[in-house]
């Protein structure tokens, strides 16, 4: 029989494997730790960017991934797969039909901007060029408040 400080080392290890897979499956929790524990954020404003950021990550509009991206994601917004999800981001090109931005990830940043409730956002940048962009569209600054109006009515549809 085991040495009861051999089970309980047992219990440790697997507690902490379980706490790690399941950490593993929230990446909101990993995004906003930093910035929590600093107290640059409230947890509260926190999620709500980590939310905004990650529902609007799929407004790309592609399945396509980046060779530095990891497998594709579990759904981020209602839908049940990460296709769904990208279905459903096509309500909003108006963004881009509308002229109120010139890609995807340009609306997303501005949005980002337009909110006075997100006081920092993390950007996914995997080369020189998407640093560039991001940059780019944040010197445009927030979106309009037309834009903004629109997108409301988009995510309320999606409520019905």
């Amino acid at each position: 029989m085991p040495s009861s400080d051999l089970i309980v080392l047992i219990i440790i290890v697997a507690l902490g494997l379980g706490f790690d897979f399941i950490n593993g499956f929230h990446d909101t929790a990993n995004a906003i730790a930093t910035s929590v524990a600093t107290r640059v954020l409230t947890p509260g404003r926190a999620v709500l960017m980590a939310a905004s950021m990650n529902v609007l990550g799929a407004l790309t509009g592609t399945a396509a991934r980046h060779p530095n991206a990891s497998p594709p994601p579990t759904p981020m917004a209602t839908s049940r797969t990460y296709t769904d999800d990208l279905e459903r981001a096509q309500a909003f090109r108006f963004m881009l039909d509308d002229g109120y931005a010139d890609s995807m990830a340009e609306a997303s940043i501005r949005f980002v901007l337009s909110n006075p409730d997100i006081s920092t956002a993390l950007v996914g940048i995997a080369s020189l060029e998407q640093l560039e962009q991001a940059l780019a569209a944040a010197a445009k600054g927030p979106l309009p408040t037309e834009a903004g109006d629109k997108l409301q009515r988009t995510w309320d549809s999606f409520a019905n």
